[in-house]
């Protein structure tokens, strides 16, 4: 069990039933040479230390044996045929090839894209 003091120290992680979930650890919004999002966002990643952060939630994760959930966010061709205009915001995201995948099943080409997982937390 790992015990937590931050804001209640009665509360206590059964391991078996708990994960870390992290959304979106992808090279479009972590890495600056490849991630076309990522100047978008820049600032607030190094305001907030982001990527330390997020490596030592991993690092303890792991340490500790509990599970780590990504939940990655995709684009695939069909999106962006909507039958309802997607707004500014995604036109821009589809315009630009927003972490884009072939298919959902189809990995040619995902290695090292920016779809792909930021490679320091593989």
């Amino acid at each position: 069990m790992l015990i937590f003091t931050h804001r209640n120290p009665e509360m206590q992680l059964d391991k078996p039933r708990t994960a870390l979930v992290l959304a979106d650890i992808q090279n479009e919004f972590l890495d600056e040479k490849i991630g076309k999002y990522y100047p978008l966002i820049e600032e607030a990643l190094k305001k907030r230390s982001v990527i330390a952060n997020l490596d030592k939630l991993l690092s303890t994760a792991q340490q500790f044996g509990y599970y780590v959930i990504h939940s990655p966010h995709w684009y695939y061709p069909a999106d962006g045929q909507w039958n309802v205009p997607p707004g500014a915001i995604a036109d821009y995201l589809i315009q630009i090839g927003f972490v884009g995948r072939k298919d959902q099943v189809d990995l040619e080409g995902f290695h090292g894209s920016r779809a792909d997982y930021y490679e320091p937390f593989k």
